[in-house]
């Protein structure tokens, strides 16, 4: 008998082989497009970047990688539908999904400022979050953040005398500890309660991010903003299920992967921007800015419910003691809060920091 030469059989072997692979991969990799999942924020700059992806993607892999946005109305879905692959690729809110290790800039008192998160990024928490996102069986991408946080009121505040024993409204318990430390009477409710609250006035003021103030009506019955510079930052997080994004053609991951990065630094400017855009509109209509005191914000009181709210979230980890030796070494990058009086313009892309009085 007449064997075929070796080469043959090999060449014969390879065609097999990629038959046998395209048969077996899934149909969603043959078409290369995956479905992106992202909570639904309106009008903001998180949402205008999470819009770009498809775009981006496109052009990146030459056509070869198409997304498919699929809205959703909060992360905790996000996070179930990435476990039940409907979706492969999620933008989600990481502090609101139970996604520790990704939130790190969510912790109030760590990373307070777009560019400090920014920076952060850069120089130490990539690999941190790459990392994490493995252990979750996810494949990290990108971040970005909104920020903006104050105390709306429609009481005149003075930076000596402060909120005067106000009763302010706190969405999250988290943050209670800290707005009771300035001399407040702390009611916890919810964010879409606050209105009627302040309208009714059983409550002074209330907490609430300056980009859904004006959505959430505040400046109908608020006449002033006075910042908040702990916890100012909302981060959000692109993340892939890893399995999934494993199987896409490595040429196409690492387009990809470098496409959205870039889009990262872009979010990241345009959150900036949206910044102090939201805060023009919102003087337009007419709030005023103010900040309490150094003292008051650096004061005992306020320092020691901080540490408390920070290590209420460190126990929340899988890992408390790698999550605290990060948050030490993650404040470095921090403003370290402080006030954030009416000359915030003045303070230019470092944001809100005491060094600015």
């Amino acid at each position: 008998m007449v064997r075929p030469p070796r080469a043959w059989m090999s060449l014969c072997s390879a065609i097999l082989g990629l038959c046998l692979y395209a048969y077996a991969a899934p149909a969603w990799s043959a078409d290369r497009t995956l479905k992106f999942g992202y909570v639904v924020m309106p009008g903001s700059a998180y949402e205008r970047s999470i819009g770009a992806i498809p775009d981006i993607v496109r052009a990146a892999t030459d056509g070869a990688l198409s997304i498919e946005l699929v809205p959703l109305e909060n992360s905790r879905e996000a996070v179930d539908r990435l476990a039940g692959d409907s979706i492969q690729i999620a933008a989600l809110f990481p502090a609101s999904s139970e996604l520790r290790g990704l939130d790190l800039a969510a912790v109030p008192g760590v990373l307070d400022d777009l560019d400090a998160y920014r920076l952060a990024m850069q120089e130490l928490l990539r690999p941190v979050f790459e990392l994490s996102a493995d252990k979750l069986g996810l494949r990290f991408l990108a971040t970005g953040a909104l920020s903006g946080l104050a105390i709306f009121t429609d009481a005149s505040v003075s930076a000596k005398g402060g909120l005067n024993g106000s009763r302010i409204g706190v969405g999250s318990p988290a943050y209670a500890a800290m707005i009771a430390a300035v001399n407040t009477q702390v009611v916890i409710l919810r964010t879409r309660e606050m209105f009627t609250a302040l309208q009714t006035r059983s409550l002074d003021g209330a907490l609430i991010r300056t980009w859904r103030a004006e959505r959430l009506r505040i400046p109908e019955i608020a006449k002033t903003a006075v910042d908040w510079p702990y916890g100012r930052l909302t981060p959000w997080v692109v993340v892939a299920d890893a399995a999934r994004w494993a199987e896409l053609a490595r040429p196409q991951r690492e387009a990809a992967e470098k496409a959205l990065q870039e889009l990262e630094a872009a979010a990241f400017a345009a959150a900036r921007e949206e910044e102090f855009s939201v805060r023009a509109q919102l003087r337009d209509q007419g709030i005023a800015f103010a900040g309490l005191s150094v003292d008051q914000l650096r004061g005992e009181p306020v320092l020691v419910a901080l540490r408390s709210v920070q290590d209420a979230w460190i126990k929340r980890t899988p890992d408390p003691e790698m999550y605290k030796a990060l948050i030490v070494e993650a404040s470095v990058y921090g403003t370290g809060g402080g006030g954030c009086p009416d000359h915030f313009e003045r303070c230019g892309d470092r944001g809100c920091q005491v060094t600015c009085e």
